[in-house]
């Protein structure tokens, strides 16, 4: 089953001489690399042969919380990734945290792998490998998009025998 849509990398950098295109993902090369994208395509015929529109974006901002969350604004996402860095104390004290809070201001389904952590598609062949899904609940808010949204992603990737483990820490 092919999932046709909109990915968008987002680079926001304090000035704009800070640029650095070699900074963003080299999606044409992976998708190649998978055997999803036939080389030398152009970039016109690309979207009909994976069914992925790949956009990159650059925003100058200080503040990369309100430069993300403006971006989400103007260009609602089904899904955010997002790849948190794990500060230990004192230095989230020190250093400005940014996943956690675009994922509470965002509202929408937010997929958090930390940096430093292989994930769940190999980056070798693009073969998938997701056993188990974690998705903290409460009774505020309802956890049932979660959840679905959890059992489509894991339809679309082909994981059908994948286990979704819901928890609730506090009081019954």
């Amino acid at each position: 089953m092919m999932a046709h849509g909109k990915l968008s990398l987002l680079h926001v950098t304090p000035a704009e001489d800070d640029v650095d295109f070699a900074e963003f993902p080299e999606v044409r090369h992976t998708l190649e690399q998978w055997g999803t994208l036939s080389p030398g395509i152009s970039k016109e015929d690309a979207f009909e042969e994976t069914g992925i529109l790949v956009e990159k974006v650059v925003a100058v901002h200080a503040d990369p919380v309100v430069s993300i969350l403006d971006f989400l604004r103007q260009h609602p996402s089904d899904l955010i990734v997002l790849a948190p860095q794990q500060l230990k104390e004192p230095l989230r004290w020190i250093k400005q945290v940014v996943a956690e809070p675009i994922a509470r201001q965002s509202g929408e389904s937010t997929l958090f792998i930390p940096q430093g952590v292989k994930g769940f598609i190999s980056h070798r062949d693009g073969t998938v490998c997701l056993q188990r899904i974690l998705i903290p609940v409460d009774q505020h808010p309802s956890p049932q998009r979660a959840i679905d949204d959890a059992a489509t992603v894991a339809r679309l990737l082909g994981c059908t025998n994948c286990r979704l483990t819901l928890v609730h820490v506090g009081t019954p």
